[in-house]
């Protein structure tokens, strides 16, 4: 991931590699990332490189704070199909009122890292983990959504 700036803080890195003709279940549990790749996604031997930032100059859209760390996700094919990916975030979910103030992210590769909302993804009460059907990949992350508009 050479096009990340100085300003971020790397907390780890890791390089999947997929093969297309089957589906794989892809788990970096160590810094909450999870892939579900269907078979037919992807052509054979397509790398998924993976960073885990745990800081840099993220802007967040207005009433809303980040809750999980942030992810930098490049494919070195074009996909076939959407991969499922599934974040972990820091809120404790109890009732499903609470899942609709939880909204994915995305900004680009590039400083200032200016995040706006993506449409979709799923929150489960009891459950850490978001999950999201995309096909195109960047910076990514969880957000919540504040009752009261300030951040």
């Amino acid at each position: 991931m050479d096009s990340l700036d100085s300003s971020v803080i790397i907390a780890g890195q890791k390089l999947f590699i997929l093969q297309g003709d089957r589906s794989d279940s892809l788990q970096w549990e160590k810094y909450g990332f999870r892939l579900e790749c269907p078979q037919g996604a992807v052509s054979k031997d397509t790398e998924v490189a993976v960073t885990a930032l745990a800081g840099g100059n993220f802007k967040v859209p207005k009433g809303t704070v980040l809750v999980s760390a942030v992810y930098a996700i490049s494919v070195s094919k074009g996909l076939l199909k959407p991969l499922v990916i599934e974040l972990q975030h820091c809120v404790d979910l109890r009732n499903t009122s609470q899942t609709g103030c939880l909204k994915f992210v995305r900004a680009p590769l590039k400083s200032p890292y200016q995040f706006s909302i993506v449409e979709g993804g799923s929150f489960r009460v009891g459950k850490r983990y978001g999950s999201i059907k995309r096909e195109q990949f960047s910076c990514m992350g969880i957000v919540a959504e504040m009752s009261n508009g300030d951040t």
